[in-house]
């Protein structure tokens, strides 16, 4: 299929949510028109197109990601993003419940945004930690392989200790499939990578039983590499 009169080629990604991929000398760029959630069931939305930037920005997770600009650079901010960025906190786009509550990864999207965005480690904001605390259980509607997806990247950010005591005080591990026996004290360890690597099994003897075990025996070498390379990063940092 070829887009508009530019003959740029285009993949319906996301029709229904008005997302296509516009591929430009041979790069993919994902582009989506304006939207606002009509319904939601903690996970997925059934949306309206429509031209207000404002609503569309509405229903972003964070303030941070709620920001837009136009082709001449002007910032589009309803919700003191950049002031959120400048002063390195990171919030939910209005009441942070019921955010939470329109799709239950922003759980775990809200601690890999701290991991990247926050200036210390135990800077929380309490109302957001409260509304995360009424919100878990629904983590256990996200599949294990977009919970494992975030967890690459928040173990991978800053203050990944500080994030995990926090999730851990918030008896978040074992809606995550996250071994009570998984050690934050030493990511490093054989055990600790193997509860993470375990994170993304649907089920061990189904992997014991299928072509998968090869694969598993790939992910848990790749996630060595990852956590070894973290802390060497952490000692360098350090000294």
């Amino acid at each position: 299929a070829e887009y508009g009169d530019e003959g740029i080629k285009h993949i319906l990604t996301g029709v229904q949510h008005g997302t296509v991929t516009l591929m430009v000398d041979d790069t993919p760029y994902e582009v989506t028109t304006l939207r606002v959630d009509t319904d939601t069931d903690g996970r997925h939305a059934e949306v309206e197109f429509t031209t207000d930037f404002q609503l569309d920005a509405a229903r972003r997770d964070l303030t941070i990601n709620a920001m837009s600009a136009d082709i001449d650079g002007t910032l589009y901010d309803y919700f003191d993003g950049m002031l959120h960025l400048q002063d390195k906190q990171v919030l939910f786009v209005g009441n942070p419940v019921e955010r939470i509550a329109e799709d239950y990864l922003r759980i775990l999207r809200y601690f890999r945004f701290y991991g990247r965005i926050a200036e210390e480690g135990d800077q929380w904001d309490a109302p957001t930690i409260s509304a995360i605390d009424k919100n878990k259980a629904g983590l256990k509607q996200i599949s294990r392989e977009r919970i494992w997806l975030e967890m690459q990247k928040i173990i991978v950010g800053n203050h990944v200790k500080e994030i995990l005591l926090k999730m851990k005080s918030l008896d978040l591990f074992p809606l995550i499939n996250l071994s009570d026996k998984f050690s934050i004290d030493n990511l490093s360890s054989q055990h600790t990578i193997a509860c993470l690597s375990d994170m993304r099994s649907v089920n061990p003897t189904q992997l014991i039983h299928s072509n998968q075990l090869k694969n598993f025996s790939k992910l848990r070498k790749s996630l060595e590499n990852v956590i070894r390379r973290r802390v060497r990063w952490t000692i360098r940092s350090q000294t």
